[in-house]
């Protein structure tokens, strides 16, 4: 047997949850649960925090929850850890580092559902450059919600574990 010397590890553009005037969108990892089980986790967190639309996509290892509402990065972190099976890790480490980061593909995600606001939505200011991210990448078109002015979107290239 020959073995080829080849990292597992790729460099891939990632978007953070930043937006430009220091707060942050929410971005859920669930890796390896079922989608109803992520449905009913993003529903009930969604009624508890009064959060607007929410936008799920499955990924080759599960699923990926972005909502565009902006929060102060300790809100953000709570809404996190309360959503039940969200990835603890993506959590943890996204505080640390300041933002959580989605990694950029759209061939390998596709958009599969959109949760409507509940009658207890709160009507937060939400952030137009992920809300043209998600146009330019996706062409989901987004024309509900109280968007800020901003249209720059942080990029950075991140580390991803090919196993």
């Amino acid at each position: 047997m020959i073995i080829k010397e080849e990292s597992r590890t790729v460099k891939m553009p990632t978007v953070t949850s930043k937006t430009t005037d220091n707060m942050h969108v929410l971005i859920w990892d669930f890796d390896n649960i079922d989608l109803d089980a992520v449905l009913r986790s993003l529903s009930y967190t969604q009624k508890i925090n009064g959060l607007g639309y929410i936008y799920i996509f499955k990924t080759l290892h599960g699923f990926n929850a972005i909502c565009l509402d902006k929060f102060h990065i300790k809100e953000a972190r709570e809404i996190k850890l309360n959503t039940r099976f969200s990835d603890y890790w993506h959590t943890k480490l996204g505080y640390i580092q300041g933002a959580w980061r989605w990694f950029i593909n759209n061939k390998d995600k596709k958009l599969i559902k959109i949760l409507s606001y509940t009658s207890n939505y709160k009507k937060r200011q939400q952030s137009n450059a992920h809300r043209l991210y998600l146009k330019k990448i996706y062409d989901i078109d987004i024309n509900f919600g109280k968007f800020d002015k901003f249209t720059s979107i942080d990029i950075i290239i991140s580390e991803k574990d090919m196993i």
